[in-house]
């Protein structure tokens, strides 16, 4: 019986093998032999993920919609790499990490929001910046919405000032990034430590963030944030 996850396995392998094969690499290689830039148009992009989200979907089908899923993920790397290396110059004492968002997670949330346009999720890429205090969160806010980056701000949640009823906190940046005719929309998001470690041990036990605070110890806080 036909299983998209094997092909999502299949291809995850495949992406693997390509990124190790790129940095066993010895010579220079420009942006364009790294990075994938985008194959399909918005059109294409948007029937892959009503496809991806049927549960009616032929094989042939579904392997040519995982494809532009594929490349249209893999797409937003590059503009993902210059706005973490910008944060991290910006930030030198704080932890920036980027990541896409994982092929199984795009295809479940496509299936739990069919209405989910593809074209415009917004979370296919993503980097968060960890720092110390409020004040570092809101300064490092400042100095990237100030700097000269191709990226333009779309919208933005302050989540400091206004928490989720988790009790989460912390500051998100929808950025677009344009790209021949498509754009591609990235998620930028501030924390401090506290509340890093308060949304991991929400989505993992769904205790919030008040309970949190009594009853996280310093080491397991660490332990949390390695393990995820």
């Amino acid at each position: 019986m036909f299983d998209i996850y094997d092909i999502i396995i299949e291809n995850s392998l495949k992406e693997s093998i390509i990124m190790q094969n790129t940095k066993e690499k010895s010579r220079i290689i420009s942006v364009t032999d790294v990075f994938e830039t985008p194959q399909y148009s918005k059109k294409q992009i948007s029937k892959a993920g009503k496809i991806l989200a049927s549960d009616n979907a032929t094989l042939k089908e579904s392997i040519h919609a995982l494809d532009v899923l594929n490349n249209w993920r893999s797409s937003h790397a590059y503009p993902l790499q210059v706005i973490a290396r910008k944060l991290k110059r910006d930030n030198p004492n704080a932890v920036v990490v980027q990541r896409l968002k994982r092929l199984d997670s795009i295809i479940g949330k496509l299936k739990r929001f069919p209405e989910m346009d593809l074209y415009r999720m917004q979370d296919l890429g993503g980097c968060r910046v960890i720092v110390d205090t409020v004040p570092d969160v809101y300064n490092s806010v400042t100095k990237y919405k100030n700097s000269h980056v191709r990226h333009i701000l779309k919208r933005e949640y302050d989540y400091i000032q206004n928490p989720k009823e988790s009790g989460y906190r912390s500051y998100h940046m929808v950025y677009q990034f344009q790209t021949g005719e498509l754009c591609l929309h990235l998620n930028l998001q501030l924390n401090r430590l506290v509340e890093l470690a308060a949304l991991i041990l929400h989505h993992k036990t769904g205790i919030n963030f008040a309970v949190f605070v009594f009853l996280l110890i310093p080491e397991f806080l660490q332990l949390l944030i390695e393990q995820n």
